[in-house]
């Protein structure tokens, strides 16, 4: 297929499925960075791709850059591809779509990232949950696997936020919502998200259907536990220890009281 590659039949046979996404030299291209990708268990860039492939001296470097910055080719509708795959695999045909969706920071380093800026990172250890990156909203589908006990999320559209602009994370996150429901017409859709994202606002699209198709959302406002700031002159303490006490049921509030709980809007 490639000189100096050889893609594996099993692979080849998935990659196939996104082949009408892709103009044949555009497609030959992507087949090699995706098998770089896999193989390469170092950094992943656009030269450690290339590596991972064996084409770092067979192919010039700014082919692979050319792909990703003027090939045509459109992530969206790789996206529904593969999100149309899931759905005729592993979901009966009247089973509703159920979708998480949420933002997460993409760690970058250097001044001329597209986008890039300093963000607040959720995974960020220390009191300064901040990063430096690009902060993508991903809309996830959850698939239940047989050979799990839980279904897992894959994710199949994002959109880039920039600070500083008027596109807010939820317009990305309500954008995303309209694509997937646009792509899937007769299906419910139940959307999961947290209470930054505001679920129920997503929900509220303009490509929602009447009828038993739409969108239904749930946003859970029960923030996950975090270690304490330890204070001056002490230790931390065991993370296990902190868990307990943190996933330790506390005691039923009084009548009036404000409690955390999860809401569950519906917005059709």
């Amino acid at each position: 297929m490639l000189p100096g590659l050889t893609v594996p039949s099993s692979l080849l046979v998935l990659l196939q499925v996104v082949r009408p996404c892709f103009t044949a030299p555009t497609f030959r291209t992507f087949s090699a960075l995706v098998t770089g990708l896999i193989v390469q268990t170092g950094r992943r860039t656009v030269v450690g791709i290339l590596l991972g492939a064996g084409l770092t001296r067979l192919w010039p470097h700014d082919r692979a850059h050319y792909f990703f910055a003027k090939a045509r080719w459109s992530p969206d509708q790789i996206g529904l591809v593969l999100a149309r795959l899931l759905v005729d695999r592993f979901l009966p045909e009247d089973a509703a779509l159920e979708v998480a969706v949420d933002d997460t920071l993409f760690k970058r380093r250097g001044k001329k990232v597209f986008g890039a800026a300093w963000q607040h990172d959720g995974s960020a250890a220390g009191p300064k949950a901040t990063g430096f990156g690009n902060n993508w909203v991903v809309l996830g589908l959850l698939v239940p696997m047989p050979f799990l006990p839980r279904p897992v999320c894959l994710p199949v559209l994002a959109r880039l936020w920039r600070p500083g602009h008027e596109v807010s994370k939820v317009d990305l996150a309500r954008e995303l919502v309209g694509v997937l429901l646009a792509a899937f017409p007769h299906r419910r859709l139940h959307l999961v998200g947290d209470a930054a994202t505001t679920a129920e606002r997503c929900a509220i699209c303009p490509h929602a259907a009447p009828g038993p198709a739409g969108c239904s959302a749930t946003a859970s406002s029960t923030p996950r536990p975090r270690r304490p700031p330890a204070a001056a002159g002490t230790r931390p303490g065991k993370a296990n220890a902190w868990a307990a006490r943190a996933r330790s049921p506390k005691p039923p509030s009084s009548p009036g009281t404000p409690s955390s709980a999860t809401a569950a809007p519906r917005a059709y």
